[in-house]
Formats: C-alpha cells, sequence, structure tokens
C-alpha cells in the first residue's frame, strides 16, 4: 500500500482488508472534509474558542490515524488536550500553524495517488 512523505496507507489498508473500493471512498471522504475542518481549526484559533478547537481536534484526530499522517500526531493531541481545557498552551497558534501546513501537503499527495488508483 501506498507511503509517501507525508501519508502512511498501511493502516487504512490493514483495516478495510485491502477493499479498495473502501480505501478510494476514504481517501475521497478526506480530501473533501479536510480543507474544511483546517479553516475552521484556523478560525477558531483566531477567535480564541478553545474549547472548540479542541473538540474538532479530536474528531479529526481519527482522520490523520486513517491517513497515516503520522508527523501530526503529537500536534494534534496538543491542540485537543489545550483546547478542552479551555486554555492556550502558549503554542497553539503554532501547533495550528503545523497541522494546517503538513495537513496541506498530504491532501496534495493523497490526491496525486487517489489519481493513480482511477
Amino acid at each position: 500500500m501506498f507511503k509517501g512523505k507525508y501519508i502512511d496507507l498501511q493502516y487504512l489498508h490493514q483495516i478495510c482488508e485491502g477493499d479498495k473500493q473502501f480505501i478510494a471512498d476514504m481517501i475521497d471522504t478526506f480530501l473533501k472534509s479536510a480543507p474544511g475542518v483546517l479553516v475552521k481549526m484556523r478560525g477558531h484559533t483566531e477567535a480564541r474558542e478553545w474549547k472548540q478547537l479542541g473538540d474538532l481536534a479530536h474528531s479529526f484526530k481519527t482522520s490523520l490515524m486513517f491517513m497515516g499522517i503520522q508527523s501530526l500526531y503529537d500536534a494534534i493531541k496538543i491542540v485537543e488536550y489545550s483546547g478542552r481545557q479551555n486554555q492556550d498552551n502558549g503554542s497553539l497558534s503554532q501547533q495550528v500553524d503545523k497541522i494546517d501546513t503538513i495537513c496541506g501537503a498530504a491532501i496534495r499527495e493523497l490526491s496525486t495517488f487517489r489519481e493513480s488508483m482511477k
């Protein structure tokens, strides 16, 4: 299964038991939803809405895991925990920047891989 610079689809392949259509559907869902999640994360950060940011990070964490974007696991956990504590630990904006940048690169990588599946 595909492993790139930002993504590793081994876990997705495993849980889908190699079902290529299901894998394609999961990738498509991520590609459609992730950009909106990133916009919402930025909005919550700018508005200093830490609880909403933490809740959003919690729900997005699973998507990152399915797509194997391992370089964001620590950042998303920090955002989730600090946000749910309703406090900025001093680095939330920086962590959201990291999530936005790396996830954007992962989206491009996934898009290319998804096209190769057709």
